[in-house]
């Protein structure tokens, strides 16, 4: 299903109850959407008060450069305030001005948007591409001389084109106050002076050093020689990276102007490596994690917060239905996600989006909507609904994030807005959702292990990772990355006996399944429906009820 018109069904819950308006005290200005004070109070909410609920955002920000002929409409800033004027939870994500374009360049796209945004009172994303990229991009800092250049300087003196953590630190900083410290950045806090929150979101995919190459690096060898361990060459490049990019993030909030955008901003950045999915899956994954004994992840040191991927990504054979699986891949970042409340319990997550809808000519490799096909499948959107509720209730994010090339226009995607719509809304509207995903406790199942063994050390080896319940139609092990899962289950709990009680999700990828077998740990079998989309059920221990929780919404 395809719709250019985002949210035709609205009337079906009743369009007076999602859009109606509060009149603000000065008649001149624009009546505020009902949904207004929600965005906002969740997004500023700590989670030391149970998790903020969930609201949408894009990636896709839609076409703004001046130079763009003949721009299609993505998800721009006007298109997400018109969802929200329907009703929609959406947090306001603009592209953040470029540290060399004026104010002038902006006037259509960003500024016309942003008043409205500053008259509703709503926080806000600026997205970005990765700050630090000028640092190799830029002729004034790539053929800066080897002792002074922020990228990697080989022992033979060639400069790579990729960033170096032992580089200087104070071109960081000039880098990152350069991305705020302009006119354009100027005329938005001057429109906006006082936002409840600003998060400046980073696609944090430019090209560094890894640690397992860092005697690449002349200033490495240099300072601490060849031939180190490999726990050692991880803690010391984290250690660096925390350095640069809290030092670029410095910078960023130094070139603000207004006092409450310094005060209010935070800065994210994609991926961030919390409960990195490749964990565990294979032996090369140590690789490309940072971990080091007591830290399993840099995000909650380096950033204020991280977006990773629950991505279907077209190049692998990530898939909705097999041990590897986003579901199960998700499950690695529980435990980092609550070791970095701990440190951080602002710590801002959320997860991006994409069912790798799309081609990659880079790898030859087919959608993944038409690999699903060509094996017989069926793919729409009650499979879209489930496989991303799990991922949502398992990891109960801030955002879901839509990911959709920046030309694709909004004609293409929309109906995928509707249905993430679709599941955040009812836990707003519903009050027995809303308490299971504040305070709600994941239920561990300990009568299995995580399928995901491969080189772990010993701190990570006995984390809590395994969620997915027991079913009757559970296939035996031992499994393959292959092995297909025909029901993704998972439940959170609240009260303590004798008075617990249990919200149970479960989803069936491939086919609906009726009156199978789940069972609770610590309480008993379940008989339940298991449809494609998923399902919610409460299960209580004080009257051995199990209740269907109705989360419908007419699309």
């Amino acid at each position: 299903m395809k719709s250019s018109l985002f949210l035709p069904f609205i009337t079906a819950v009743g369009l007076s109850a999602l859009a109606a308006e509060e009149p603000m005290s000065d008649p001149a200005k624009p009546a505020i959407p009902a949904v207004v004070e929600s965005i906002r109070s969740e997004t500023v909410r700590s989670v030391e008060g149970g998790r903020p609920l969930p609201l949408l955002g894009t990636w896709n920000t839609g076409t703004f450069h001046h130079t763009w002929p003949n721009r299609p409409r993505g998800s721009d800033p006007r298109w997400q305030l018109e969802q929200i004027e329907k009703g929609v939870r959406f947090l306001p994500t603009f592209a953040l001005p470029e540290y060399n374009f004026d104010g002038k360049r902006y006037a259509d796209y960003l500024f016309p948007p942003f008043e409205k945004v500053s008259a509703y009172g709503l926080p806000f994303v600026l997205l970005s591409t990765q700050w630090e990229r000028l640092l190799t991009a830029l002729d004034e800092y790539r053929d800066l001389p080897p002792e002074q250049n922020p990228n990697v300087v080989t022992p033979e003196g060639e400069i790579l084109d990729r960033v170096d953590p032992f580089g200087p630190t104070q071109l960081w900083y000039e880098v990152g106050r350069r991305w705020t410290d302009h006119a354009a950045m100027a005329r938005l806090q001057e429109i906006y002076p006082d936002p409840p929150k600003i998060i400046f979101l980073s696609n944090n995919e430019h090209t560094k050093l890894s640690w397992h190459e860092v005697e690449k690096s002349r200033r490495y060898l240099d300072k601490y020689g060849p031939g180190r361990p490999d726990a050692f060459k991880r803690k010391v490049v984290g250690d660096a990276w925390i350095e640069k990019y809290r030092e670029l993030q410095r910078g960023l909030r130094d070139g603000l102007t207004s006092p409450a955008w310094k005060e209010k901003a935070i800065f994210i950045g994609y991926g961030g490596d919390v409960g990195m999915e490749a964990l565990g899956r294979w032996g090369g994954w140590t690789k490309y994690s940072l971990h080091t004994p007591g830290r399993v992840s840099l995000a909650p040191y380096m950033w204020d917060g991280v977006s990773p991927s629950y991505y279907m990504h077209n190049w692998s054979s990530v898939s909705d239905y097999q041990v590897h699986s986003n579901q199960i891949e998700a499950m690695n970042g529980v435990f980092a996600l609550e070791e970095a409340y701990k440190i951080n319990p602002d710590f801002w997550y959320e997860l991006s989006l994409w069912d790798g809808d799309s081609p990659n000519k880079k790898t030859n490799s087919k959608a993944k909507l038409t690999v699903f096909r060509e094996a017989g499948q069926v793919y729409d959107m009650e499979r879209y609904r489930g496989w991303l509720q799990y991922g949502m209730w398992l990891m109960r994010p801030r955002v879901m994030r839509l990911y959709e090339n920046w030309i694709t226009p909004i004609e293409e995607f929309s109906h995928k807005f509707e249905n993430i719509h679709a599941i955040v809304e009812p836990i707003h509207r519903n009050a027995t959702l809303a308490a299971y995903w504040r305070k709600g406790e994941l239920v561990l199942n300990p009568a299995a292990r995580h399928p995901y063994q491969e080189g772990l050390p010993n701190d990570i080896a006995i984390q809590p990772r395994w969620f997915l319940l027991d079913t009757s139609v559970m296939p035996e092990r031992p499994w393959k990355l292959e092995t297909e899962i025909p029901v993704f289950s998972l439940a959170l709990r609240l009260g303590e006996a004798p008075n617990r009680s249990w919200l149970l999700y479960a989803h069936a990828p491939l086919r609906a399944y009726d009156d199978i077998t789940i069972t609770i740990p610590d309480w008993k079998e379940v008989k339940v429906n298991v449809p494609r989309e998923g399902a919610f059920y409460e299960i209580r221990e004080s009257d051995d009820s199990i209740h269907l929780i109705s989360t419908s919404i007419s699309l």
